[in-house]
This record gives C-alpha cells, sequence and structure tokens, in this order.
C-alpha cells in the first residue's frame, strides 16, 4: 500500500517524519516535492501520526 501526502506548496528543504502511537520515529525523509508517496505495505497495523516539516500533522491509520 501506498501513503501519499498533497500539499498546497511545494516543500523545499523540509521532513517528513512518521511516528507510531508510542512515539517512535518509523520514517524520516526529506522533502521536495507536492507529492510525498510512502509504502507502508510493511507496517504494522495501527494508527501512525505524519508531520511536516511546516508544523502540519495527519492522522494515518494502517489496515490489514
Amino acid at each position: 500500500s501506498i501513503f501519499s501526502i498533497v500539499t498546497n506548496t511545494e516543500l523545499k528543504n523540509e521532513t517528513l517524519s512518521i511516528f507510531n502511537v508510542e512515539g517512535r520515529l518509523i520514517l524520516r525523509e526529506n522533502l521536495n516535492q507536492k507529492v510525498i508517496k510512502v509504502d507502508i505495505s510493511d507496517w504494522e497495523s495501527g494508527v501512525y501520526i505524519a508531520r511536516l516539516g511546516n508544523g502540519e500533522t495527519k492522522k494515518l491509520v494502517v489496515n490489514p
């Protein structure tokens, strides 16, 4: 499965960080485009928090 984040502006020199509900960092990636795609096919089921470098956060629910 692919998780996509679409932003209103192109993010340059920003970072995407994804954490699990325990606060453990799962992924950190540098961003440089309006659409960010993350392969989540190997992730465990659960709730994750995606935080963009501009402070915006999104909740991500992964189901089997």
